[in-house]
């Protein structure tokens, strides 16, 4: 029989909804927070509509670890040689596309940086925070200068068309829509580990629920529990220890675990 977990982090968009919320409020005992590639704003908002957050959030694909109050326990920017790697794939991208493409940096609460698509970034936010985008046909040398002041943990490239680059000084993951970049060696998995030293919580303890693939180097460690959701990523089912097909039905499973 499978020992429940002490510690449980999720993956937020395509694994958790609000009817597995009920499931984890009636758990005592037991810790839970969110592992994603979500900033601290967004992560806190879905904790508010009724999440039980109750520890530590690993932001940003691993790039931080925050507190509930958006404070950096760890964080792992970019080093001038990750900086410029994701830049020179970046620049690919533009060259390749006929799009007009746009940079702008995380809102209040976030570091990370967005290269998009001009079209699908929209007039609105264009005039809420015009001095945080950057058109990058303008300029990508001053780009990249305040990419490296910023202390930017995330580099995403969003409808990214070519194919998963050699990892050298960089960590990678794509998925249908977008293309993420973090530090090299810097992942869900690292932050996990992280967590479990800062909480003297043994990976042996620790259970986690998660769908796309900047969740498979999580999936690779030795936890007792790993609930794949959906059928989105062939790898993360053949690493799990559960899977459920819909994220409707993860509470049904959270009830026999938690």
């Amino acid at each position: 029989m499978t020992k429940k977990p002490k510690l449980w982090f999720f993956d937020i968009d395509g694994t958790l909804n609000k009817t597995s919320f009920s499931i984890l409020k009636n758990s005592q005992n037991t810790l839970f927070s969110f592992v994603t590639g979500r900033g601290f704003i967004r992560s806190k908002e879905f904790a508010n509509r009724g999440f039980p957050l109750g520890t530590y959030m690993i932001l940003e694909c691993g790039g931080r670890i925050t507190d509930l109050k958006g404070n950096d326990l760890v964080n792992f920017p970019f080093s001038k040689k990750s900086a410029k790697e994701a830049f020179r794939i970046a620049k690919e991208e533009f060259l390749q596309n006929n799009l007009e493409y746009i940079g702008f940096f995380g809102l209040t609460g976030h570091k990370y940086f967005i290269f998009c698509p001009d079209k699908i970034i929209g007039e609105r936010l264009k005039d809420k925070y015009p001095t945080l985008i950057r058109k990058l046909s303008d300029s990508l040398e001053e780009l990249y200068e305040i990419f490296l002041k910023s202390g930017c943990v995330k580099f995403t490239i969003k409808l990214y068309s070519g194919s998963l680059p050699i990892q050298q000084n960089i960590n990678c993951a794509k998925n249908d829509s977008e293309f993420s970049i973090t530090e090299k060696n810097i992942n869900k998995a690292s932050g996990i580990l992280q967590m479990s030293k800062i909480l003297k919580i043994p990976l042996s303890q620790i259970g986690i629920a998660g769908n796309d693939f900047n969740d498979i180097p999580m999936f690779k460690l030795p936890l007792p529990v790993k609930i794949a959701v959906g059928n989105k990523c062939e790898e993360i089912n053949r690493l799990a220890t559960h899977q459920v097909k819909y994220k409707s039905a993860l509470p049904k499973i959270l009830e026999t675990l938690i």
